[in-house]
């Protein structure tokens, strides 16, 4: 896990996305053995995660929670995603954030490529922000609820993505894709050993 894991956690919209030398020293230590596969997970977009990792080569990479993957070695991602589902939620969640946006000085919405994000970190009225927020959540909670995309507040914000990919989904294509490249029979394992570093259960 990138965010709270390999760098400290804060306000997702004002993170500098960076890695310290060390965290890429030892990723490189761990990627010299070519027994070692190591992906790195983040709600970050993908061209700001090449951009962090860009000096550790072989490094797989797992963006925005799971709707992008780059596999070790590799310079192309894979969407994941339905781009048209996308477009449809967000054409019915950004009006309902827009609302809440108007009512909440200092708030701001966040697009990303597979979610969106309300912030509130710096409203103005702090007390009023947590409540249009906690609203904001509701309403797209009820009226989105058959299109899989629950906003779920998170720090001071309120994100909206889907439930049909995630960090779960991202792992067992990997380990699909391992054991298609790796595998020597069907009931083979590519995986000798799997450790999972993470801040939080859905790591």
């Amino acid at each position: 896990d990138y965010e709270g894991t390999l760098v400290s956690w804060g306000p997702v919209n004002q993170i500098i996305p960076i890695s310290p030398q060390r965290t890429l020293d030892v990723l490189n230590d761990l990627l010299l053995d070519d027994r070692n596969i190591v992906y790195v997970m983040s709600g970050r977009r993908p061209e700001e995660l090449a951009g962090v990792f860009r000096m550790v080569p072989n490094l797989g990479l797992i963006a925005e929670n799971g709707c992008f993957i780059r596999d070790c070695g590799s310079e192309q991602w894979i969407e994941m995603t339905d781009s048209k589902h996308i477009e449809e939620w967000k054409a019915s969640v950004k009006p309902l954030m827009t609302y809440f946006l108007e009512r909440t000085p200092g708030t701001e919405i966040e697009e990303r490529h597979c979610s969106l994000i309300f912030h509130y970190d710096a409203a103005e009225d702090p007390s009023n922000a947590g409540w249009q927020a906690a609203a904001c959540a509701s309403h797209v909670n009820a009226a989105c609820e058959s299109q899989h995309v629950p906003a779920l507040p998170m720090g001071k914000s309120v994100i909206v993505e889907s439930t049909d990919y995630h960090k779960g989904t991202a792992a067992q294509r990997v380990f699909d894709y391992l054991k298609d490249k790796h595998g020597t029979g069907p009931d083979a394992s590519a995986v000798d050993f799997l450790m999972v570093v993470g801040d939080g259960r859905e790591d």
